[in-house]
């Protein structure tokens, strides 16, 4: 069996184990820890691509709740993209060599998604555990689909409690 396999069951069981018995005040702490972890899995250049991508739809968020511009969001926007076609494109034309990071696609979808939504007035979301935990979230990285930000960033403050539906 192959080892990432075997530490990705491992952080599955640790993340559902997490959600059901850990007080929500913990739990995004612990679950953004659990998903770095398996960024980490993936390399160094992944955990990059992942901090650097949250670094900048983060910092444009905030500019966007402050300007609401349009300049500010296609900037955002487009220093986003960058890694995304760095990595992907130019690095297949090119032969260059960079790591195309598991779930690029789809964290880089999400953290537009989210300048979008903040733009529109959409989103209000300051707190930047609960942002990073949103773009980094690893089951959902792994098996999709992309989830919009004003419906699943408040979810990270919810509680959910462990019942007979839940399992």
């Amino acid at each position: 069996m192959n080892l990432n396999l075997i530490l990705f069951c491992a952080l599955i069981i640790l993340a559902t184990c997490t959600i059901y018995f850990i007080p929500v005040k913990s739990r995004k702490y612990i679950l953004l820890l659990l998903s770095l972890s398996f960024f980490m899995i993936g390399g160094k250049t992944m955990i990059a691509y992942a901090f650097y991508v949250i670094a900048i739809s983060y910092i444009f968020g905030f500019l966007l709740r402050k300007y609401r511009s349009k300049m500010v969001l296609l900037i955002g926007i487009c220093l986003v993209l960058l890694v995304l076609i760095l990595t992907k494109y130019i690095n297949s034309w090119m032969a260059l060599g960079f790591a195309i990071p598991m779930g690029l696609s789809y964290y880089t979808l999400m953290a537009i998604g989210y300048l979008v939504d903040v733009y529109r007035g959409e989103n209000n979301e300051k707190n930047l555990i609960n942002y990073s935990l949103y773009l980094t979230f690893f089951p959902q990285i792994m098996a999709g689909p992309i989830g919009r930000s004003k419906e699943l960033l408040p979810q990270w403050s919810k509680g959910v409690s462990l019942s007979i539906p839940h399992i």
